[in-house]
């Protein structure tokens, strides 16, 4: 009995503990085209984990050398999904090859980012992607989510919808 007992409370511990510890070793950066030292990606993947711990989105970097003949969308999906994240997510995608960015928003995440965030967001990236720092240009991208996401989290139905309705409209819905 004393056997049986202690057998199962182990097996309740690491029933516990190693589904933490596996998703402990998820990296939130991961540099598949060599583009950043190893303290840069470090400092990023400490940035992006303050993020994501206040905004309850997984926020990740992914950079390849090339798309492999898809598109960026088809890559950072088929990425997003088969790395098993969670359902709310933003991955931003680049590709050396193709020259190319593409941010992917997964679950509710979907409703912090019209069209236009993303051009804005990528906006933020341009200059310094095209003169090759990568790191400026990543962190500028992780220093502009957060305002996309508290402006999302504070939608009145708290959908992060991030849209708001603009002040013509209003008045003409008001007026009606």
């Amino acid at each position: 009995m004393k056997k049986t007992t202690i057998v199962l409370f182990v097996s309740l511990l690491l029933v516990l503990v190693l589904p933490v510890s596996a998703w402990a070793d998820i990296s939130r950066v991961v540099d598949q085209a060599l583009l950043l030292t190893t303290e840069q990606a470090a400092a990023l993947e400490e940035k992006a984990a303050d993020v994501q711990s206040t905004y309850e989105t997984e926020i990740l970097i992914l950079t390849v050398n090339t798309l492999n003949g898809v598109s960026a969308e088809e890559y950072a999906d088929a990425y997003y999904v088969s790395a098993g994240f969670p359902d709310n997510g933003v991955l931003l995608l680049l590709t050396m090859a193709e020259r190319e960015w593409y941010i992917y928003t997964s679950g509710s995440a979907i409703y912090a980012f019209s069209d236009r965030d993303i051009q804005a967001l990528g906006g933020a990236l341009a200059d310094h992607l095209g003169s090759g720092n990568y790191y400026q240009a990543f962190d500028a991208y992780l220093a502009e989510l957060p305002g996309y996401l508290r402006r999302a989290a504070a939608s009145p139905d708290g959908s992060l919808s991030g849209t708001e309705p603009s002040l013509p409209l209003s008045i003409l819905i008001g007026a009606i």
